[in-house]
């Protein structure tokens, strides 16, 4: 499941958009002579994406100061390790298909798919090299680093309790999401805040997105509980909804739908510690996410 861009966007974030899918093919475009890994690039990034890290990204960058420029090449930088993460994470879970079309693994094997994943990795740096002198790109890396860290963290944790969906803890579930998912979302804005010196405004931009990224998972795994179900014993990481049935909960789809929204409710509380153009950003992702999965609910019943 991938969130749709916001239903109202000014035509500066469209062009924007544009511009960010022009550079990012800047980056991903870097092989010479090797056929199979420049196909296996382009395949991947074909096959769409919402680039809700992208788009988040160059809003708060635009927001709070920084250049034109320097927001486009910056929102690369989450997008680039999110795909990269994603063709990881395929393979380590034995999950056929992506997108609607086969896996990066699947089509070209897996040693294709680990040099590809590693490229955007190494993508992402060059972003940040090319970002203006002005800007403290030691602290930014510093700080990527930190972020990647935690991103693996929480993957190491889904693998180890992934096989036979045996996770029973809610706080253990969460640590999960929010590992997997709350870094590269964070990035979005905490790069922006550290490249205008707003390092004050880190932990509590990290709080929101912690909330945010685990009402994102169940949002994708309501939607995602089916082809869950079918791969039970497999690489198949848990779904809440499965552990709400594991818990004898009545109705584990509302209990799920109400644990999203009290995530997204806590994350609008902690706004205020945010400056004060960053705070609308987050407000109304966070109401599109919130009908997004009131959505999804209602078109499963």
């Amino acid at each position: 499941m991938h969130l749709a861009a916001p239903l109202e966007k000014n035509v500066d974030d469209f062009y924007a958009l544009t511009l960010v899918e022009e550079k990012l093919s800047l980056y991903i475009n870097d092989f010479k002579d090797q056929t199979v890994l420049e196909d296996a690039v382009t395949y991947h990034f074909s096959s769409g994406g919402s680039r809700t890290r992208a788009r988040l990204t160059f809003s708060f960058a635009k927001n709070l100061g920084l250049s034109f420029e320097d927001s486009i090449v910056m929102s690369c930088v989450p997008e680039l390790f999110h795909n990269a993460s994603l063709i990881h994470d395929d393979l380590q879970d034995s999950d056929d298909l992506r997108r609607g079309q086969e896996a990066v693994w699947k089509k070209f094997g897996p040693d294709i798919a680990i040099c590809i994943g590693d490229f955007l990795i190494s993508a992402a740096y060059a972003c940040v090299a090319d970002l203006s002198t002005d800007i403290p790109k030691s602290k930014l890396i510093k700080h990527i680093h930190s972020k990647i860290s935690e991103l693996i963290k929480g993957q190491l944790l889904d693998i180890r309790q992934s096989k036979d969906q045996s996770l029973d803890d809610l706080v253990a579930y969460e640590d999960i999401a929010a590992g997997k998912s709350g870094p590269l979302f964070s990035l979005a804005i905490t790069l922006p805040l550290i490249a205008k010196g707003h390092s004050g405004s880190i932990q509590p931009a990290e709080t929101v997105f912690r909330h945010y990224s685990i009402a994102y998972q169940i949002f994708d795994d309501i939607g995602d509980f089916k082809m869950d179900q079918s791969k039970q014993g497999l690489k198949s990481g848990v779904n809440i909804i499965t552990l709400y049935q594991e818990k004898n909960i009545l109705d584990p789809q509302l209990k799920a739908v109400n644990t999203a929204l009290d995530h997204l409710q806590l994350a609008r509380e902690k706004l205020v510690e945010l400056p004060l153009v960053c705070q609308q950003i987050i407000h109304n992702e966070t109401l599109l996410l919130e009908s997004l999965i009131k959505q999804t609910t209602l078109d499963q019943n």
